[in-house]
C-alpha cells in the first residue's frame, strides 16, 4: 500500500481492494488513527487515492451490503473504543478514485455517516440484507448479548428481541451463513477484565 499502517479495514470488488484507515505507528512512540482510503485497481495495476473517511479510525468493523460499504466503531486517537458508522458506495468510491471521469467530483465526498451504533466493539454482519451490529458494551459496563439492527427508514436503531446471543460479547466477528443464520466468532466476554474467548455460536435470527 502507498500508505503503511496497522489495523486497517479492507473491502473487495472483482477489480478492487479497498484498505481504509487504520493506524499509523511512524515514530513507535504513538498510535495515530488515519482516514486514508486506497484502492488497488487490478485492471491498473497501480494503487490509487479514494475519498478519505469522515473521520480518523482504526479497527472498525465492516461489512458490504447490497454494494453500500458499513464500517462500525472502532477507535480515534485516545485508543477508546467509539460507536460510530460511517458507510459510502464501494462502486462509486473505486470509480471515483480510478477514473479521471469521475475525479473531476472531488470535492464531493461519497461517504456518509449513519446513527451511532447502541453500543461500542459491535461486530458488523449483513442477515436478509439488513444491518446488524452484533454484541458490544458501553464504557463501565459489562458486555452485552444484543443484537442491534439498523432501520434505514427511521434511520435509527432497534434491538432484535430474538437475537440476543447466548453469552454476552464484544468484539467478535460475525457471519452470515444463509438467510438467517449468523455465526459469531471470538471476542471477549467481559469488557472489565478484557477475557478473550474462543466459542463459536451459531444461530437462527429474524429480523
Amino acid at each position: 500500500m502507498p500508505t503503511a499502517r496497522s489495523d486497517i479495514s479492507v473491502a473487495i470488488t472483482q477489480s478492487a481492494i479497498v484498505p481504509s484507515g487504520g493506524k499509523l505507528n511512524g515514530d513507535g512512540s504513538k498510535d495515530v488513527p488515519c482516514a486514508t482510503v486506497e484502492v488497488y485497481s487490478s485492471e491498473t495495476s497501480q494503487w490509487h487515492t479514494a475519498d478519505p473517511l469522515p473521520l480518523p479510525c482504526w479497527g472498525m468493523a465492516s461489512v458490504t451490503i447490497a454494494d453500500i460499504w458499513y464500517q462500525l466503531g472502532g477507535s480515534g486517537s485516545d485508543s477508546k473504543a467509539k460507536p460510530t458508522v460511517m458507510c459510502a458506495p464501494l462502486t462509486i468510491l473505486v470509480q471515483k478514485a480510478t477514473s479521471p471521469t469521475h475525479q473531476s467530483a472531488a470535492h464531493m465526498s461519497v461517504w456518509k455517516t449513519l446513527p451511532d451504533t447502541p453500543l461500542k466493539s459491535s461486530a458488523a454482519a449483513s442477515l436478509s440484507g439488513n444491518l446488524l451490529a452484533v454484541g458490544g458494551g458501553k464504557k463501565g459496563t459489562p458486555a452485552s448479548p444484543a443484537v442491534h439492527v439498523f432501520l434505514p427508514l427511521t434511520n435509527s436503531w432497534i434491538r432484535v428481541t430474538t437475537g440476543d446471543l447466548p453469552e454476552v460479547r464484544y468484539g467478535c466477528t460475525a457471519l452470515q451463513l444463509s438467510s438467517n443464520q449468523l455465526l459469531v466468532i471470538g471476542g471477549g466476554d467481559d469488557k472489565k477484565t478484557n477475557k478473550d474467548t474462543n466459542t463459536v455460536f451459531l444461530g437462527s435470527i429474524t429480523v
